[in-house]
């Protein structure tokens, strides 16, 4: 897991609960925010657009509705970046022109984006 240095990340208790759990965690550089730009980019584009407009104090609120963005982020959302295509299309694409195993279904959890590819039975 990478994170910044913030006090909710170096604090005992998270790090004990990360650590505990077999993740690795690494941290940027003291007021690095650049060493994960996109990362910082996605979350303020996201609170900007989903958390800041619906504020709720229950978490599992906030759980689903960040969940929910993000599936609209990689799977419907054109990015000029990716020339108006959705990061799902483009990775689907990719896939595609290196001969890999197509993608089955996205996941995506708070803080961490991924995507399933389905392994091919020998």
């Amino acid at each position: 897991m990478f994170t910044d240095q913030g006090s909710q990340f170096t604090a005992a208790e998270f790090t004990a609960t990360v650590l505990d759990n077999n993740i690795k965690l690494s941290m940027d550089g003291k007021g690095r925010a650049m060493d994960n730009v996109f990362m910082e980019r996605f979350l303020g584009t996201m609170c900007a657009e989903h958390v800041y407009l619906n504020p709720t104090n229950d978490g599992h609120l906030l759980f689903k509705g960040i969940h929910a963005y993000m599936n609209y982020s990689i799977m419907e959302r054109r990015h000029e970046s990716l020339n108006y295509c959705t990061p799902y299309s483009q990775y689907q694409q990719n896939t595609n022109k290196n001969k890999m195993s197509k993608i089955r279904h996205p996941i995506s959890y708070p803080h961490i984006l991924c995507f399933v590819t389905k392994k091919r039975k020998k």
